[in-house]
């Protein structure tokens, strides 16, 4: 394996698991505020949602995009189609990241906002938001690791990513043992940072609510 196709390949593993994530974090909000709505048909149709993407096996996602690929009059290259295919499937998953958040914060603080009569934006975001995000992020950084390895389906449609060059590489008689071994290193170099990171601004979240509280 050459180190221009390494670089191309790991280029692809970050670009798919970046965008895809931004995307599902935007649009899981949306379903995770549709949760909450006081409009029932809104709110049974967010949890259809999650409860039917979160659903999908790992190869029904290969199957989706694939089909992005291949099907209709304007095809979707690779890269896109994995990156719509995980970012619906990752907004199934954050908007639970999100309502685990919100459901640990203390009903009365809730009805404190409500009691004082202070507005709904401002009270959501100073008293219940500084509350829910240590739970949210400690959630999503999981799942973002969890994205990041997952971009390995994309492998299964023909894309140049980390594991396809890997499963390249051995099958034109490169060990086996060995390219995995580094495969599973590079991920585990991926992860890592992701976890610090996460961990560590779930930390000063929290001591900075402590302060403020």
């Amino acid at each position: 394996m050459s180190a221009e196709l390494i670089l191309r390949a790991l280029g692809f593993t970050l670009t798919a698991t970046s965008v895809s994530f931004v995307l599902a974090a935007l649009l899981g909000a949306l379903v995770a505020a549709a949760r909450r709505s006081p409009w029932a048909p809104l709110r049974w149709l967010a949890i259809a949602w999650v409860s039917v993407l979160r659903g999908v096996p790992p190869l029904g996602r290969r199957s989706a995009a694939r089909s992005g690929t291949s099907r209709g009059q304007a095809k979707l290259t690779a890269l896109t189609a994995t990156i719509l295919t995980f970012s619906l499937v990752g907004s199934a998953f954050l908007a639970e990241a999100y309502r685990s958040g919100l459901d640990s914060v203390p009903r009365s603080q809730f009805e404190a906002i409500a009691a004082t009569s202070m507005p709904a934006w401002p009270g959501f975001s100073r008293v219940i938001l500084p509350q829910a995000l240590p739970v949210s992020i400690s959630a999503a950084g999981a799942y973002l690791i969890h994205l990041l390895k997952d971009t390995a389906l994309a492998s299964l449609i023909g894309v140049q990513e980390l594991t396809f060059i890997t499963n390249d590489a051995v099958q034109r008689g490169s060990n086996g043992f060995t390219a995995f071994l580094l495969l599973g290193l590079a991920y585990l170099a991926l992860s890592i940072p992701v976890a610090l990171a996460a961990r560590g601004t779930e930390a000063r979240l929290r001591r900075r609510w402590a302060v403020s509280a």
